[in-house]
């Protein structure tokens, strides 16, 4: 109530969800980026292993206790003394893996996420380059018309998530209202053309749930998936009663 009243009547700025630090523990993942954990862990995995250039990554999780980490090696291995390609990434926060969906090009969400919203920790962001290279759009190779149109919806839902501010206390000067409009069309990103073309049925329609999901919840329910459930639920009882209420209707008018 007293967020409430500070941000309505004086137009002071709420910092409702401060991301962690590199050596501060964040919170714990929910049930969603849990799932996109697994996929991006499977995609990282898959970017390195077909890189061309020589490359090492040691891949940190966050938010997720029973992921642990794991080292990925590309086919070119690095050679004796050439610590450039060894690189560290840490996931500061289980948002990072929600957010990333949210992309069309994985070169761009990394780099935002590591240098404006700060999700992600990595100590040689400049040879980030050896596994994310900006790709052209992939095609679509959808194995049956649901598959397609869930892709479809995706791509037509995605936009480029807001950057998340550090402050951690209202200031002075009151941030600009002014947001710039991005107008590059979206599409799949590559990590939708992996998810679609794995043979991994189980974890593919487990990342469509998730992401359609997010993207719904962010159109219609403030980007909160919990409040989406909860309208799924007023709509359902609304529609049980409906239907009670007919069938009700049509009963008494035999008898």
């Amino acid at each position: 109530m007293q967020s409430t009243i500070l941000f309505f009547m004086h137009n002071l700025h709420f910092w409702y969800r401060p991301e962690p630090l590199k050596d501060s523990i964040g919170r714990s993942a929910n049930w969603i980026e849990k799932i996109l954990e697994q996929v991006f862990r499977e995609y990282l995995k898959y970017l390195v292993q077909r890189s061309t250039a020589p490359v090492t990554i040691l891949y940190m999780p966050g938010g997720v206790a029973e992921a642990s980490e794991e080292t990925f090696i590309s086919h070119s291995t690095c050679g004796p003394g050439d610590s450039a390609c060894e690189i560290k990434i840490k996931v500061l926060t289980p948002i990072f893996y929600s957010r990333f969906v949210y992309y069309a090009h994985d070169s761009e969400a990394i780099f935002c996420e590591v240098a404006e919203s700060c999700t992600l920790w990595t100590d040689k962001p400049e040879q980030l380059i050896r596994v994310f290279l900006k790709k052209g759009s992939p095609p679509v190779h959808a194995s049956n018309l649901l598959d397609y149109m869930h892709f479809q919806l995706i791509k037509n839902l995605r936009r480029r998530p807001d950057k998340i501010e550090r402050q951690l206390a209202s200031t002075n000067g009151h941030s600009s209202s002014v947001k710039g409009i991005d107008i590059r069309d979206f599409r799949m990103s590559s990590m939708d053309a992996f998810v679609l073309e794995q043979g991994d049925k189980e974890l593919k329609n487990a990342y469509l749930r998730s992401v359609v999901r997010l993207f719904v919840a962010d159109r219609i329910a403030m980007s909160s998936v919990g409040l989406l459930g909860m309208m799924e639920l007023i709509g359902r009882v609304g529609v049980s009663w409906v239907l009670a209420l007919l069938i009700t209707e049509t009963i008494l008018g035999f008898s």
